[in-house]
């Protein structure tokens, strides 16, 4: 695939291959992760505190909270997939 892009895209390849969304990426893992997990934490404080006790539906909420942050946490680490491709395809070429 390197060799079919043009050089003018190889070159922007290259001067762009630091660029990422990092910092968007950690902002919105710790948004999407905080605000589940207070609101779960604060319907159990409220069924603790009325003394409602616990039922199915407020583990099944707590049990969801798991794939959420296996969700949150796989999302390519906010690099594009293009630029991680083509400069690994670079170094490979270039040695």
């Amino acid at each position: 695939m390197a060799s079919e892009l043009p050089p003018a895209q190889l070159k922007y390849y290259e001067e762009h291959a630091s660029d990422n969304q990092q910092p968007n990426l950690i902002a919105t893992v710790i948004l999407c992760l905080a605000l589940p997990s207070i609101a779960v934490a604060l319907r159990f404080l409220a069924r603790w505190r009325t003394r409602a006790g616990f039922k199915a539906d407020d583990w099944l909420i707590f049990l969801a909270l798991f794939p959420c942050a296996g969700m949150s946490t796989t999302t390519g680490l906010g690099i594009r997939c293009v630029s991680m491709a083509m400069v690994s395809r670079l170094r490979l070429i270039r040695g």
